[in-house]
């Protein structure tokens, strides 16, 4: 999943235009598949693996909380909602965001 992100970026400009070519065959991003391969075959051997689970787990509720600040963000910005879209209160993306946060705040200090 990384190698598509890395790929996706790649073809936005936000990453090298290496990383956005694909193979003609298989139509998958190789030079980002084997990159990201490469970094992952890395930490493996380089960490233990319940401090690479622990890192893991920091990483995904840092992303959450982020994603949930930029919810609150686009509903802060929202004139109307778009017909035929899912719309919920603003507070679901704060509530998100405050047990995110409390969530990575206790496995920091515990």
């Amino acid at each position: 999943m990384v190698s598509r992100v890395v790929y996706g970026m790649a073809n936005q400009k936000a990453f090298p235009a290496v990383f956005g070519k694909i193979n003609r065959k298989t139509q998958t991003p190789i030079v980002a598949t084997v990159t990201v391969t490469i970094i992952t075959l890395i930490l493996a051997v380089s960490f233990p693996l319940v401090q690479l689970a622990e890192f893991t787990s920091e990483i995904i509720l840092v992303i959450w909380i982020l994603i949930n600040v930029s919810l609150i963000v686009l509903k802060l910005r929202e004139k109307s909602p778009i017909e035929g879209t899912y719309t919920t209160s603003i507070w679901m993306p704060i509530l998100g965001a405050i047990f995110g946060l409390s969530l990575l705040l206790l496995s920091l200090f515990l």
